[in-house]
């Protein structure tokens, strides 16, 4: 009777142990689909559209569940307990996390993004716009929930020994954390053909999810601190460095164009064109300063040589593949365009394309300008197959140039030969290619010939136009990077440019033409230069006052250095070793990331009055009309656009625009004779945030 009781007992042990492995393999598996499930519901608001998001996006979904399996699973060394605890409070902060990045982005044009989690004052103006009270109410909705299970785990029964085998998950966990997130030892963004859109986190994460797409970019936050920084060593450089000084007789209005896309086409071999695309371009080269100017980007990216162009910095001392505009640019830095504003110069950028890509009406900001003049303003503009036409910008410049008489600097950027160039097997080309090349190849290059004579024709126009006043000017024009020509290079294969050496690839895909137009006497000489090094040689020709950072631009040029090249790997080719440019890896990492001891007691500050649009909008009038039953008002004033809408008592209502100064609405029917009305106008943008306000105007409605 004893034996069979005894084999009884074991018998049920050995089924609790089942029942019990069962369970704990259940809640390993199950637990971090459900905290994946859980950010993805926060996103898109909704148990059908999380559905929808998961079937459409199952590979950054299946990604997410390991990363998930990572983050839950690390805890199971514990005892079940405090595993199931930690993973309830780890799921509240991230849940909170995921609403956060949804509001976030409805606010800025950006999810929450780990630089989110240092950023100082930045950090203190997200959380005033984060924390009203009905995200304070979900808040604490989520952090009772967690709070109850987390007591009512109080009830679970105790763990009665612990198993050497909880220790496999978490190993395997941190593996799985630090391998998704670094890459290495295996890269598995690349294994499940993933996309990291760091141009556009937005839609970055809209496509890899919340957790996925956060993660992506924790591996930006690490910039390694130089060797031997610190304040003397800072202050050193700086002492060392020849500060430059205002020598200039007269203050030209400098006018940089940064062209999308912008390379000579004719330098494929191996192909014939029909007729030049580039004219005038041509032409200016033959009469002006000239020669290529080395960017950090291939096909896209195009922030990144602008940085380089209105800072004076370098990326050849970050990570490999970022967006700095997107990743680093945080608080106000030391520009080219704040030299100029203390020289009493107005800065003015403009772009056709939306304020927020690339966070530019952020980063604008930061970066000194005025105003920053975006797509959203520009009225009726001409387009072409997808996007606003450069004459468009020729215009927007020639409208600054004819404010005030302060000496102007303008950076446009351009939009209309961005890519990519479609294939459609019957397109009718202005510029024909005659070459042993596909037909797809043919066509792509074709269509960018063409628009490569919009840009030239806008160009000529520019300038035609600034010929016919005396005043002095500059006008630099550039391109940002090499057109995408299909993948894998395949334009630039087929007809043999893409060949030579490493080096010499480089220097053919990193390099596009400029062109320094003036009518000042400036030397005509030809010099290839890193999109760094522009604006600070310019400066030191015409006898502008710079500063730190373009100083020793200018130092390191002097010494023969004129060329950066975007990777390390390179520096031999161009005559570069580690010391060479170690000062200089120091200040940049100063002023970027350091104390910003360059700075000393002055350090660089937002301008208190920048603003969006070529000029504030203002309301000088309103008056009322009342046809067929129904009361219309006409708001009268200055810089309205085709995306100002009349807010009434803090409402927007339909509008109808009518001229850059009038715009209509009807009047809403609960508005009635005598109503006290305050009248303001907004300007949205195509994420839904008022962008620009006017003045309030305070009236009534005529009894």
């Amino acid at each position: 009777m004893l034996k069979l009781n005894k084999e009884k007992i074991i018998g049920n042990l050995k089924k609790l142990y089942a029942k019990e492995s069962l369970i704990n393999l259940a809640a390993i598996l199950i637990l971090p689909l459900l905290f994946s499930l859980a950010a993805v519901f926060i996103s898109n608001a909704g148990f059908v559209s999380t559905l929808k998001w998961v079937y459409h996006n199952k590979k950054p979904f299946i990604l997410t569940y390991f990363l998930s399996f990572g983050i839950v699973n690390l805890f199971y060394i514990f005892k079940k307990k405090i595993y199931i605890t930690l993973f309830f409070v780890v799921s509240a902060v991230f849940t909170i996390a995921a609403y956060i990045s949804k509001v976030k982005y409805m606010y800025r044009g950006e999810p929450l993004m780990p630089s989110d989690l240092n950023l100082g004052k930045e950090g203190m103006n997200i959380q005033q716009n984060f924390l009203h009270p009905s995200i304070l109410k979900i808040i604490i909705c989520v952090i009772l929930l967690a709070a109850g299970i987390v007591l009512g785990l109080l009830f679970f029964p105790k763990d009665k020994r612990f198993k050497a085998s909880r220790i496999y998950i978490p190993v395997l966990s941190i593996f799985l954390i630090f391998t998704i997130t670094y890459s290495k030892p295996i890269k598995p963004v690349k294994i499940f053909n993933l996309s990291e859109i760091a141009w556009d986190q937005g839609q970055n994460y809209q496509q890899n999810g919340f957790l996925l797409g956060f993660d992506m970019n924790i591996k930006w936050l690490n910039i390694q601190k130089p060797v031997g920084y610190s304040k003397e060593k800072i202050a050193s450089i700086v002492n060392g460095t020849q500060a430059s000084a205002t020598t200039a007789s007269q203050k030209p209005n400098i006018i940089v164009i940064q062209s999308e896309a912008f390379w000579d086409i004719t330098k494929l071999p191996n192909v014939k064109f029909s007729k030049d695309p580039l004219p005038y371009f041509h032409t200016l080269q033959n009469e002006y300063p000239s020669g290529y100017l080395y960017t950090p980007v291939f096909g896209g990216g195009t922030t990144n040589t602008e940085f380089q162009v209105l800072t004076g910095m370098t990326e050849h001392f970050l990570p490999p593949g970022v967006l700095v505009y997107n990743q680093y640019i945080h608080n106000p830095l030391e520009t080219a365009v704040t030299a100029l504003k203390d020289d009493g110069y107005g800065a003015t950028a403009i772009h056709s394309y939306m304020n927020w890509f690339y966070k530019r009406d952020q980063v604008y900001k930061h970066f000194g300008f005025d105003n920053f003049d975006s797509a959203e303003f520009f009225n009726n503009p001409q387009k072409g197959e997808n996007y606003i036409k450069d004459q468009e910008i020729t215009n927007k410049i020639l409208d600054v140039l004819h404010q005030g008489s302060d000496p102007k600097f303008i950076f446009a950027v351009t939009m209309e030969n961005h890519g990519p160039y479609p294939v459609s097997g019957n397109y009718k080309a202005n510029v024909t290619v005659q070459g042993n090349i596909s037909e797809s190849s043919r066509e792509m290059i074709e269509r960018y010939s063409d628009n490569l004579c919009d840009v030239d024709s806008s160009l000529k126009s520019l300038i035609t136009e600034i010929q016919k006043e005396s005043t002095p000017t500059i006008v630099i024009i550039y391109g940002d990077h090499l057109p995408y020509l299909g993948a894998d290079y395949q334009a630039y294969k087929e007809t043999g440019y893409y060949s030579g050496t490493s080096r010499e690839k480089y220097d053919k895909m990193y390099s596009t033409p400029y062109i320094v137009w003036n009518n000042i006497g400036l030397e005509k000489k030809t010099m290839d230069l890193s999109a760094n090094f522009l604006l600070p040689d310019l400066f030191n020709q015409i006898g502008l006052k710079g500063n730190t950072i373009m100083d020793y631009d200018n130092q390191l040029f002097n010494k023969g250095i004129k060329i950066i090249p975007m990777a390390k790997a390179y520096d031999a080719s161009f005559g570069l070793n580690e010391t060479a440019l170690a000062d200089f890896n120091q200040l940049q990492y100063d002023m970027m990331f350091g104390k910003g001891y360059s700075y000393g007691n002055n350090p660089p500050k937002d301008p208190s009055g920048f603003y969006l649009g070529l000029g504030k909008i203002g309301i000088d009038s309103a008056s009322f009309n009342s046809s067929g039953g129904k009361n219309e008002i006409t708001v009268s004033g200055k810089n309205f656009t085709q995306t100002s809408s009349i807010s009434i008592n803090g409402k927007l209502i339909k509008t109808d625009f009518k001229t850059d100064t009038s715009l209509t609405a009807e009047l809403p029917d609960k508005y009635k004779a005598g109503s006290e009305l305050e009248i303001s106008v907004g300007v949205k943008d195509t994420i839904g945030r008022i962008i620009a306000t006017s003045n309030t105007f305070k009236t009534n409605v005529p009894k």
